[in-house]
């Protein structure tokens, strides 16, 4: 068997890397769309927010992040109102929790602290005394801050 000598990268090494190329600029689209966004106005403060609508996104949340700021949100929608319930599962940093219905905010747990170091059958849970179809989480103390109550109004604008 010989040894060929060539000045050019065989073409499969090509194609292979081209290929990955393009499944990473894929995977990048995909992971910077995993939630959509919109704008939510309460208190007289907008905020930029994170959109989680399907069942994986609304399970994963916030979870596992670092920090939220003062202007940003997650709303999580729902297609239909109920009292979901919420927990602090691998959060970081502590929350507000605003369940909205019709516009309208239905329910507040305030400074919600996270769970760390809890088991998931320790975790406290947070439900709102009526059904709501959507949930806002901001960073805790926003409502305090604002003077966000029950029943002021809430405008989500999905983009």
């Amino acid at each position: 068997m010989a040894l060929i000598k060539s000045s050019n990268p065989p073409r499969i090494i090509v194609i292979i890397f081209a290929c990955l190329f393009v499944v990473g600029l894929i995977g990048k689209t995909i992971a910077v769309r995993l939630y959509s966004v919109a704008t939510v106005r309460m208190g007289g403060q907008e905020f930029s927010a994170r959109v989680a609508s399907s069942g994986a996104q609304r399970e994963k949340g916030l979870s596992g992040t670092d920090s939220l700021g003062k202007n940003e949100a997650m709303v999580f929608k729902f297609d239909s109102a109920r009292q979901y319930v919420f927990w602090m599962k691998d959060m970081n940093y502590a929350l507000d929790i605003i369940w909205v219905q019709n516009g309208k905010i239905i329910d507040i747990a305030p400074r919600v602290p996270p769970g760390i170091g809890l088991q998931d059958v320790d975790l406290p849970k947070y439900a709102p005394r009526l059904p709501a179809s959507r949930v806002v989480e901001v960073v805790a103390g926003t409502a305090d801050r604002l003077g966000i109550k029950i029943g002021d109004a809430v405008q989500i604008v999905e983009k």
